[in-house]
């Protein structure tokens, strides 16, 4: 069985206003040396093995984050 759900813009955006990116990745238990880089930028990592111990970005004041390792998220340039 598959179920589609479809949401509104305005409650996704909503959802997003309340959202605090930097809270919710910070304590994610996936989430390894996450600290500030300045900026309101944060970076991290959430594979064990990282060299850069930095594949993660994430942008506190836009919302925006990429894992690099992993793929997932936004496209993000933070350098």
């Amino acid at each position: 069985m598959h179920i589609s759900l479809k949401f509104s813009q305005e409650l996704i955006d909503e959802i997003n206003g309340r959202l605090d990116i930097v809270e919710l990745i910070g304590n994610s238990p996936k989430v390894m040396n996450f600290h500030s880089i300045g900026n309101g930028n944060y970076a991290g990592h959430t594979n064990p093995n990282s060299q850069s111990k930095a594949s993660l970005k994430v942008n506190g004041t836009t919302g925006e984050w990429h894992d690099k390792a992993t793929g997932i998220g936004e496209c993000l340039s933070i350098g």
